[in-house]
């Protein structure tokens, strides 16, 4: 594998300059692999045609949430956010920017149109401010403008023909599951010293306003298998929930080392093989 010494705005590291289309989906696997595993496990439930351009999508929303996660200062931030709305009008000049994850963007079939999707995840992140990781409704749009924008970008790809009812459920699905992923790794220094209780009661109504919204998304048909793979993250989110619930909210109480990887499987495959 080649190198060159661009810098990548997101994390200012290097980043592999790849010699051929292999390479690049390598990259984008390895890179959901190792920081998103839940939805790798998601993506390993489709086709083979499609699970390429499903890790391209999803090794775009880990970079971006690199950006957010590593540096600090606001306006560093929306710069690196920028390069990213600069990368995506490369594509559509046919000219993609030299990185793994643009230049496999760049083969999604039909990316003018999930470009929006992708959009609102940057959007999202743009407004997203210390002080709101601490507010319901903050939260939930953000997870909806993030997870849930995601999940209908991977739609997408996984059924170009689906119905456009079923973009609604996907878009809740990926906003639940996004939702219950960000509690997790929550953590008080983030939420500029909310006070313990305040913070435990705010999630307690999160959770307690998710639960149904998991048992009516239980009970939806689609039309075609592959809609239903983004809807299995509702498995996970189930064991996030419960989770959460016998830590009774307390983020102090939740290990981040639960559920395994095997009860996060077993869920998907019940998922599966069980829903209508």
């Amino acid at each position: 594998m080649l190198y060159n010494q661009l810098h990548f705005p997101g994390t200012m590291a290097k980043v592999p300059a790849m010699t051929n289309i292999q390479e690049n989906i390598q990259y984008c696997r390895t890179l959901v692999q190792d920081q998103d595993l839940d939805r790798y496990y998601l993506s390993l439930f489709a086709p083979d045609s499609v699970r390429m351009h499903m890790w391209a999508i999803l090794a775009f929303n880990c970079e971006v949430s690199n950006i957010v996660g590593k540096v600090s200062e606001p306006m560093l931030a929306e710069i690196r956010l920028q390069w990213w709305r600069e990368a995506f009008d490369s594509i559509l000049e046919s000219q993609p920017r030299k990185h793994p994850v643009v230049e496999q963007l760049a083969n999604l079939p039909d990316f003018g149109r999930i470009r929006y999707h992708l959009d609102k995840v940057l959007d999202a992140w743009s407004i997203f401010h210390e002080e709101d990781r601490a507010t319901v409704s903050a939260l939930e749009c953000h997870a909806e403008n993030t997870g849930g924008s995601i999940n209908v970008a991977l739609l997408h790809v996984l059924s170009p023909n689906a119905l456009s009812s079923d973009a609604g459920p996907v878009r809740q699905a990926g906003k639940v599951f996004s939702l219950l992923a960000g509690i997790r790794a929550v953590n008080r220094r983030e939420t500029g010293g909310t006070d313990a209780k305040a913070l435990q009661a705010t999630l307690k109504r999160i959770g307690d306003k998710l639960k149904p919204e998991l048992s009516e998304m239980r009970a939806i048909q689609f039309t075609t298998r592959t809609t239903s793979i983004l809807m299995a993250a509702n498995g996970i989110s189930d064991l996030y929930l419960r989770d959460l619930e016998r830590a009774k909210f307390n983020i102090d109480e939740i290990s981040l080392d639960k559920p395994s990887r095997f009860r996060k499987l077993f869920a998907l495959l019940k998922y599966h093989m069980f829903s209508k």
